[in-house]
C-alpha cells in the first residue's frame, strides 16, 4: 500500500488556511505517514504529527483548528511595541517577542508523542551564520526550540539559539520542504508503480501573487511586500522543480517497462534507466491545495480573517489540484505575473 505525505508551507498568520485544509483531508480518511512543514507550517505539522493512528490524527487535527479559532489577536502569538521596534534596528532582538508562541509550543507539543506516533516528522530552520538549511525530525533533541526557530521570521522575530548557533525561519530558503518529504516517504517504506505514494502540498499563500490593495506607506510595508514577492517566487520554483523531478521519475519507470518488454538484460535496462532516477526519489502522485486569495497579512491575526481563511481551507481541500493543473497554473503565473487569473479546481 502506498504512503501519504502532507507538506505545509510557510506563511505566518496565513497558516489558518493550512490547518483547515489538513483537517478536511484527515476527516475524509487520509492518514499521513509523513508530515512536514516550515515556518508556520512547522507549527501546524508539529501538532498534527503527534497523533497516533487514524483516530489520534483526527483528534490532533481538531485541536489544531480549535487553536486557530480561539486566537483573539496578535498578542496570542507575539508581543512588541514601539521601543522594541526601535531596538530591532540596532541589535538582534526583532520587532516582536515570540514568548507567547514559545509557551504554546511547550504546552501543546509533546516530544515523546512525536517520537512514538509512528509518523515521519520533518521541519527546517536556517543557520543565519552559515546560511545552511538544517532539518529536524521526530527524534531531534530540543525539538521545541527547532519548531520556534523554523517560525522565527527575520527582522520581525529574534533568532533562536540552539547549540551555540543562531537559527531563523526555514522559509527563507525552503518554502515547501518537498525534498525532505520525498526522503521521508522512502524512510517510511511502501510505494510501488502499481500503488504509488501520494504527496499533498498545502500552501498558505495563493499561487498567483495578488497586487497590493493599498499603497506602500513605510519601510515595514516595503519589507513585508518584499517578503511576499520572495515567498511567491520560492513557492513557485519549489513546486515546479518537484513536478519536473516527478516527471523524470515517471519517464524512467515507463522506459523500464518498455525495455523489459523486449527482454533486454537487467544490466542494460539499469544503464538506460538509472540516469532518470535521482537519488532518494521515487514517483509519487502530487496534489496541491492553495487559497484563491490572501485572506490576511503575515502578521494579521484578526479573528474574523482567521475564520474566513479556515472556511476557505475546508472548501479548497474538497478539490485539490493535480500535478498537471499545478504546473499549468504556476507556469502561467511566471509568464503573466499573476494578475487576472482565475483559480483552477479539480476533483480528486
Amino acid at each position: 500500500m502506498g504512503k501519504r505525505a502532507l507538506v505545509m508551507s510557510g506563511g505566518g498568520a496565513r497558516g489558518a488556511f493550512e490547518a483547515a485544509a489538513a483537517k478536511y483531508l484527515i476527516d475524509q480518511g487520509a492518514d499521513f505517514d509523513v508530515i512536514a512543514g516550515v515556518s508556520v507550517g512547522a507549527l501546524n505539522a508539529a501538532l498534527l504529527a503527534q497523533g497516533k493512528g487514524p483516530e489520534g490524527l483526527k483528534w490532533q487535527a481538531q485541536a489544531l483548528v480549535d487553536l486557530w479559532l480561539n486566537i483573539t489577536g496578535e498578542s496570542d502569538f507575539f508581543r512588541g511595541g514601539l521601543l522594541r521596534k526601535i531596538r530591532a534596528l540596532m541589535d538582534r532582538t526583532g520587532m516582536y517577542d515570540l514568548e507567547p508562541t514559545r509557551r504554546k509550543i511547550a504546552e501543546r507539543v509533546n516530544p515523546d508523542a512525536l517520537r512514538q506516533s509512528g509518523r515521519q516528522f520533518r521541519i527546517g530552520a536556517v543557520d543565519i551564520e552559515s546560511g545552511h538549511y538544517v532539518v529536524a525530525g521526530q527524534g531531534t533533541e530540543n525539538i521545541h526550540a527547532w519548531i520556534l526557530a523554523s517560525a522565527s521570521m527575520p527582522v520581525a522575530f529574534p533568532a533562536v539559539h540552539i547549540g551555540g548557533r543562531q537559527y531563523v525561519d526555514g522559509g527563507i530558503r525552503n518554502q515547501t520542504p518537498l525534498r525532505e518529504a520525498f526522503h521521508a516517504l522512502i524512510d517510511a517504506g511502501g510505494g510501488n508503480p502499481e500503488d504509488p505514494d501520494e504527496l499533498y502540498v498545502v500552501m498558505a499563500s495563493p499561487l498567483t501573487l495578488p497586487p497590493l490593495e493599498r499603497p506602500v506607506r513605510n519601510a515595514i510595508d516595503v519589507a513585508l511586500r518584499t517578503l511576499e514577492i520572495a515567498v511567491d517566487e520560492m513557492l513557485r520554483e519549489d513546486i515546479l522543480y518537484a513536478i519536473a523531478v516527478n516527471r523524470q521519475l515517471r519517464a524512467g519507470r515507463d522506459l523500464e517497462k518498455k525495455l523489459g518488454a523486449v527482454n533486454l538484460r537487467p544490466e542494460a535496462i539499469s544503464f538506460a534507466v538509472n540516469p532518470l532516477r535521482p537519488p532518494r526519489r521515487r514517483w509519487v502522485k502530487i496534489w496541491g491545495i492553495a487559497p484563491s486569495k490572501a485572506y490576511q497579512g503575515y502578521l494579521d491575526l484578526s479573528p474574523a480573517k482567521i475564520r474566513e481563511a479556515i472556511a476557505a481551507g475546508f472548501e479548497a481541500a474538497e478539490s485539490p489540484l493535480d500535478q498537471d493543473q499545478l504546473e499549468k497554473l504556476l507556469q502561467r503565473q511566471g509568464v503573466m505575473g499573476g494578475t487576472g487569473l482565475e483559480p483552477v479546481t479539480s476533483g480528486m
